[in-house]
């Protein structure tokens, strides 16, 4: 019996110490991750504000490609593998530099200032993996933690730009492998994600919201409707992605010259 009980505390004291050391993972990348959230957001609205009052900066966008190239390879990044590269490190161990995300957040705002179409939300996971793995180094993190603190800081940035720290963490633990699920990462996600979520309302950025007014009833047709529609839109992101993968590929082959690429 006393072998038992010192079995269940030995057992109940390494949960604890896990839950703490995971905990203070998350607090860690998320204080970081807040303010380089932060940052990204605010510097981001206000260049898309720009573009919206200035439209004619639209004009200078071949130029912002220019610069954005000129600026990647002077880091040493002849091909760049946007989000796929942060993906692939949490599985492979692949180091992630603190200058790509860097270059991912100048190369998104010069983007959105000139009215050029990116997303903000592969670029969040750049920067927050970068982030994330950054820290890791300077405090010496084994690999495990380095996975997990680069998990982190995807929950973080995701958090900061919609402000949905519940979705970033789940989105952060599901999105590295197709079928695989990270719970191990889901205390330290969602404690950067809170801590993120709190940085976000102390600097005053408001939610993504959206009003349903309107609930359909549950029935044969709005099921059938649904699966429909969740068919038609698994489709059609195929074929975008695929479209993007061979578009990528055909201007490589017949345009290899960067810059020329870009304009």
């Amino acid at each position: 019996m006393f072998t038992n009980l010192k079995e269940r505390f030995i057992n109940s004291w390494k949960y604890g110490e896990y839950f703490f050391h995971s905990a203070l993972i998350g607090l860690f990348s998320g204080i970081f991750c807040g303010w380089a959230g932060c940052a990204f957001l605010a510097v981001t609205n206000q260049a898309y504000a720009w573009s919206k009052e200035f439209p004619w900066t639209i004009f200078f966008l071949p130029f912002v490609g220019l610069l954005i190239v000129f600026l990647y390879h002077k880091a040493g990044v002849y091909r760049d593998r946007g989000t796929n590269m942060i993906l692939e490190s949490v599985r492979t161990q692949e180091e992630i530099k603190l200058c790509s995300g860097i270059l991912i957040f100048i190369a998104t705002t010069l983007t959105h200032l000139c009215g050029g179409s990116a997303g903000r939300e592969g670029a969040c996971l750049q920067i927050g993996g970068s982030v994330g793995q950054t820290i890791g180094r300077l405090l010496h993190f084994n690999k495990d933690d380095m996975r997990m603190i680069t998990l982190c800081g995807m929950s973080g940035l995701f958090t900061a730009l919609l402000g949905t720290p519940l979705t970033a963490t789940v989105f952060s633990m599901e999105v590295i492998s197709v079928g695989v699920f990270y719970y191990n990462g889901f205390i330290p996600c969602l404690m950067s994600a809170l801590v993120v979520y709190a940085m976000r309302n102390f600097f005053g950025f408001a939610p993504e919201t959206f009003v349903i007014e309107g609930i359909p009833e549950l029935s044969l047709h709005a099921f059938v409707s649904v699966v429909i529609l969740g068919i038609g839109c698994a489709v059609i992101s195929i074929v975008f992605c695929c479209l993007l993968h061979t578009v990528a590929k055909f201007l490589q082959k017949h345009i290899p010259n960067a810059y020329l690429r870009v304009v």
